[in-house]
């Protein structure tokens, strides 16, 4: 039987790191029996696993010292070395830098982003005022809003907006953090080969191909605050969030008029809600929030991809990020073209239905998406080093 085996050859010193180098020989070896074989293959593992693990690429001290010394600079000399920085690497030739230069000049026709409202909710008041309903808010860590976010979300998987960019799909605008990155870490992930900021590029996309503002105020409802039926308000939880879990949730009739007056533009009903159309409400909010679903969740996986070559999609895309970056590919990464496309799709199979009939008769170009990693980390090294953070001339 012939086996491969790894051999170490030439180790050679990268930065003051062991980088061990590995050849592939042939070594025959008469095995005769499975668990001779088996022993074989577990000391090859053996072999192979410390190795790999050895060659995984460690952040130098001089990298550590370089942060150290960076971490001393006054906030703007720190703001403009890493805006130096990202400036240039969206100068660079590869698809996706060019993406995000495209996006960064997109992003100046975008009103100012907005801070986050974390406790918008419809008021029970003003749509179900017969009920008297006394609301409370319950801020994220409270007991019952850990109560709640276990049953309707799982503990610990309620979105910390507060976080994070986005794009707003009911009142078009940007969303930004409570706390934005500060420069430290925005550089910390450029050596890692990371966008300083990715979710801000990611909402920034969003923006670019969202193009329908018929479905803004059924965006804008399901970015509201869920309510229990008990006047319970639970800051953070969006309807959209609950409405995806696929719980069978309570409606209050706060929320249910809510959607009659402001997405039917019904009066007809009133609350207190008769029980004989509590379904029906309850189907029609679940119909739009299908249609919401479909629209922003191919959005976001789309931006996800032109962003990020390896980013992470919604859970309804896992497992078609090839084709997805086959779609952004055939159309060199074109926005406007790839926004004349949704436009003409309602859900995610027909997007693909369309992407495979415009590939018909056409070669799609590579991807080319390979290597932004390495980029971002060597442009990022290359300028702290002008910058003297590395190397020779380097600052105290």
């Amino acid at each position: 039987m012939s086996t491969l085996l790894p051999r170490l050859v030439n180790p050679k010193v990268v930065n003051s790191r062991f980088i061990p180098r590995f050849e592939i020989i042939l070594w025959v070896v008469p095995l005769t029996t499975p668990h001779l074989q088996r022993a074989l293959l577990g000391a090859i593992a053996c072999i192979l696993l410390p190795a790999i693990t050895l060659a995984q690429p460690l952040q130098s001290s001089a990298e550590e010292r370089a942060l150290s010394r960076f971490d001393e600079f006054e906030t703007s000399e720190q703001e403009r070395i890493t805006t130096r920085i990202y400036q240039t690497i969206l100068q660079l030739e590869h698809p996706l830098c060019q993406v995000a230069a495209e996006l960064e000049d997109y992003a100046r026709q975008l009103s100012p982003a907005q801070d986050w409202e974390l406790d918008r909710c419809y008021d029970a008041e003003k749509y179900a005022p017969a009920l008297k309903l006394k609301t409370r808010h319950w801020k994220r860590g409270s007991l019952l809003w850990k109560r709640a976010e276990k049953e309707l979300l799982g503990a610990g998987n309620a979105v910390n907006r507060g976080n994070t960019w986005a794009w707003d799909y009911g009142r078009d605008q940007l969303v930004k953090p409570q706390k934005e990155t500060p420069p430290k870490d925005q550089l910390k992930l450029m050596l890692a080969g990371s966008w300083p900021q990715a979710s801000r590029l990611q909402a920034i996309a969003e923006a670019r191909l969202d193009g329908n503002s018929e479905l803004n105020q059924t965006a804008d409802y399901f970015n509201h605050c869920y309510r229990d039926r008990k006047g319970n308000v639970f800051d953070e939880l969006l309807l959209k969030d609950i409405w995806e879990s696929g719980y069978e949730l309570e409606v209050s009739d706060a929320d249910a008029i809510a959607w009659l007056r402001l997405i039917k533009k019904s009066s007809k009903t009133t609350s207190p809600i008769p029980t004989a159309k509590q379904d029906l409400i309850y189907n029609h909010i679940s119909n739009g929030f299908e249609s919401f679903r479909e629209y922003s969740s191919l959005r976001r996986a789309l931006a996800a991809r032109i962003v990020n070559p390896s980013g992470s999609l919604p859970w309804r895309f896992n497992g078609l990020e090839f084709d997805i970056d086959s779609a952004w590919a055939m159309i060199h990464h074109d926005f406007t073209q790839m926004q004349q496309i949704i436009s003409q799709v309602n859900d995610r199979p027909q997007f693909f239905l369309e992407i495979d009939k415009r590939k018909e008769g056409i070669d799609v170009p590579p991807h080319n998406r390979e290597g932004l990693p390495t980029l971002i980390r060597d442009t990022c090294l290359e300028i702290m080093r002008e910058e003297g953070l590395l190397g020779l001339g380097r600052r105290f």
